[in-house]
């Protein structure tokens, strides 16, 4: 509790990418590096960051004579890569405009009627079970992290990532 001390946050990858705490022998790794640097006076907690777990409904409009589950698909595929562990920070907000042009740009799309986030929390599936609320962290078209630090994941993407095709 040194009031002066430098907080630094840190995750790891498991095997599948996903988000994990490390472990207490990663964290001596880091603590013994920076030593090297430091002043005496100076002091860093090691910490881990939320990791928020979400899933997120899209309802896509297509266009006219084209295949809907193609489409469906290149759209998941879009998705996918926009929330790659790699591309996502701590404290990193989600720009659903963002989202919603990597979309538009998918041949076949006409437009996307609606972006809706969920967190999902359940431990026995593999989620962190770190409650957010996540359609009131929603302002102006940005979903914000919490004033902890934390980060965004969607673990499952296959799983947690659902586009539709909806009518006129």
């Amino acid at each position: 509790p040194n009031p002066y001390s430098l907080n630094l946050y840190v995750l790891a990858y498991d095997q599948n990418k996903n988000f994990v705490a490390c472990n207490d022998a990663m964290k001596e790794n880091i603590r013994a590096y920076l030593g090297q640097y430091r002043l005496l006076t100076d002091a860093v907690n090691i910490k881990t960051p939320y990791i928020i777990n979400f899933g997120v409904n899209i309802d896509i409009m297509t266009s006219p004579d084209t295949n809907s589950n193609e489409i469906i698909l290149k759209c998941l595929e879009k998705t996918i890569e926009y929330f790659k562990p790699e591309k996502m920070g701590i404290n990193q907000p989600i720009i659903l405009s963002k989202l919603r042009s990597l979309l538009d740009d998918v041949d076949g799309v006409e437009t996307v009627v609606n972006i809706e986030f969920e967190n999902l929390v359940d431990r026995n599936q593999g989620y962190s079970g770190n409650l957010y609320d996540v359609k009131n962290a929603i302002r102006n078209g940005i979903l914000y992290p919490s004033v902890s630090p934390s980060i965004f994941e969607c673990k499952y993407p296959k799983r947690d990532i659902r586009i539709r095709v909806v009518e006129n």
